[in-house]
């Protein structure tokens, strides 16, 4: 079968500066707004231990380009570079909350991120996969999210979703993706009493 040419899921140049303009606009109130919380945790993180407040990890995008994302230390959970320490008791709150991942709003505003998007893996989707990645992933504009479509999945049916399941989810966002859709997920995630905050690399 041919590839379905690439316009064809070229999100309009004028629907992608809004959506910039809305991301840059929610990290940037975020920020501000959870500024206490932001500082009251890095308190806790530099008395609970030594070490950097924030620890990173490579995530990819479908394109196999790369994205240093950025997050809270916490020992709960072991990044690939190995930065572990924080409070155990700290760490799992974090990371339940999904508190851990308030320095990923940095991504958004640099750009790297969305506030709604695709999933972000921590090894090359490809790699992932016995068959090659639909076209319309390779090519698509649209970047990873801090929420997803699979979040909302998760959260209507409550099961763990496979890499094949996640994909469909993707591929389904860059063909239908809207601004109204990404307010869906946004409203879909904030009203719902599971914790899905925010999308976590495979």
């Amino acid at each position: 079968m041919m590839p379905l040419p690439d316009s064809l899921y070229a999100p309009h140049t004028l629907k992608l500066f809004a959506k910039r303009v809305i991301d840059i606009s929610a990290a940037a109130i975020s920020l501000i707004v959870l500024s206490p919380l932001f500082l009251l945790v890095s308190l806790l993180i530099v008395l609970g231990s030594r070490g950097p407040i924030f620890s990173s990890e490579i995530g990819y995008r479908y394109n196999n380009q790369t994205i240093r994302i950025y997050r809270f230390r916490s020992n709960a959970n072991t990044p690939p570079m190995g930065k572990i320490n924080s409070s155990r008791g700290t760490g799992r709150f974090l990371l339940r909350s999904g508190i851990d991942r308030i320095p990923t709003l940095i991504n958004v505003l640099r750009g790297e991120m969305s506030v709604v998007g695709l999933r972000c893996y921590s090894v090359p989707p490809a790699a992932l996969l016995a068959m090659p990645l639909p076209h319309a992933l390779q090519y698509t504009k649209l970047k990873p999210g801090l929420w997803t479509w699979t979040n909302v999945r998760n959260i209507q049916d409550r099961d763990r979703l496979d890499m094949k399941r996640e994909l469909e989810d993707d591929l389904s966002y860059v063909r239908n993706w809207s601004l109204m859709l990404d307010i869906k997920i946004i409203l879909t995630n904030l009203i719902s009493r599971t914790s899905y905050t925010l999308d976590r690399a495979s």
